[in-house]
């Protein structure tokens, strides 16, 4: 999915990424390993609490500088999938 809005990071381009809607929640983790839940700066701790909040029902879209370290990445896909998030989109730039 292609999402454009929050914070600026150089999202990871994507021949085959298509347009959905951005309906739910973001979590954006910048080059320097930031974590926001939507605009709040979180630890790990503090988003499985969020994510707990919305126990699954909303999509989660994941926006990831391309500078980020692919491991972190994973870890916030792991913990929303761990939290009950099953529709989980990372947001992409068209090539």
């Amino acid at each position: 999915p292609m999402l454009q809005q929050g914070f600026k990071v150089a999202l990871p381009a994507a021949a085959t990424g298509k347009r959905v809607p951005s309906v739910g929640a973001t979590i954006t983790l910048t080059k320097e390993h930031v974590v926001y839940f939507n605009h709040e700066v979180v630890t790990f701790t503090e988003l499985r609490q969020k994510l707990a909040g919305i126990k699954g029902a909303h999509p989660v879209f994941l926006r990831s500088d391309r500078y980020a370290y692919v491991n972190h990445l994973i870890a916030l896909w792991d913990l929303c999938r761990d939290m009950g998030v099953r529709d989980i989109h990372v947001a992409t730039v068209t090539e």
